[in-house]
Parts: C-alpha cells; structure tokens; sequence
C-alpha cells in the first residue's frame, strides 16, 4: 500500500513529515508508516504523534536521498512550495515580524496623538529617563551612560519648521 505524506518542516538531521488527512484510517495506518520508516538504512529514530497525524524522522543523509527512499518504501512526499531550502531563516523572519509590528505600532501611536508622537521620541524619552535615573542612583558606570547613549543613538530626527 501506498501512503501520501506532506513535508511539513525540514533542518538537517531532522524532517516532520504530516500523514495526508485523504488517507482512509490514517490513525491506524500510522504505526505502520513509522515502522516502515524505521526500518530505512540512514534513519535513527521515527516518533510518531498521532494527535497531529505527524512523523519526526532524525536521520543521517540528505533530505533529497530521504525523500527517495520513503518512494521506494511506499510514502510518497509532497513538497511544500514553503519547504526549508526556500524558506528564510528563523532570525530573518522574526526581524520581519519584529519590524512589521513596530511600524504598525508606530502609526497608531502617530494617529492617536495627532502626530506629536513617533515611537522613536516614546523611545528616546524611555532610555533617557532610565538612564538619568540610574546616573540619580550613583550607577553612571555602566548602566547609566549605556542607557544614555542608547537614547542618544535613537534620537529622532527633529525637524524645525523655518
């Protein structure tokens, strides 16, 4: 019998993949599938999660000669167009999501205060009051001067008006 997997996520060493929910019984076929895919030469361990119908396989060869080998043992894998090769790195899409949510921050803050605020000057006007109050405190060293030049490094632009 044939079984149809989707590849779910891919690192080296490790690959999720994710029974096809087409799959009659899929419950019971899993334990079989994961037999199956321990038994592969290259493959050191298969757990099988049946909540999420889903098989991490830690393995020692490529994702290309594993995806080979599942054919010929029976489990056909289709790729995701988002599968890891094409994908980001993690940190990259964190920064995205991470710079999104920061400028949509900022464009509430700028409506909400009829354009008196930015989160830069919310920004600039925290470090600096932290920092000033660690100078207060007697901690100048290192705290102090690190929050101020923080503060200093994200001073908004000021712009006069002539």
């Amino acid at each position: 019998m044939t079984y149809q997997a989707a590849l779910r996520s891919s690192v080296p060493g490790r690959v999720r993949l994710s029974l096809c929910p087409k799959a009659k019984d899929s419950a019971v076929h899993l334990p079989t599938i994961a037999a199956r895919i321990a038994a592969m030469n290259k493959v050191k361990e298969v757990s099988a999660n049946e909540l999420t119908q889903s098989l991490l396989i830690f393995h020692n060869t490529t994702e290309a000669e594993l995806i080979s080998q599942l054919r010929q043992h029976g489990i056909e894998t289709q790729l995701r167009s988002d599968s890891f090769a094409s994908r980001a790195a993690p940190s990259q899409r964190l920064a995205r999501r991470f710079k999104a949510s920061w400028n949509a921050l900022d464009r509430r803050l700028i409506d909400a205060s009829d354009r008196q605020l930015d989160l830069g000057v919310v920004t600039f006007a925290g470090l600096a009051s932290v920092g000033i109050g660690q100078v207060l405190r007697g901690k100048f060293l290192p705290a102090g001067l690190t929050m101020m030049l923080m503060a200093f490094g994200n001073m908004p632009e000021v712009k006069l008006d002539p």
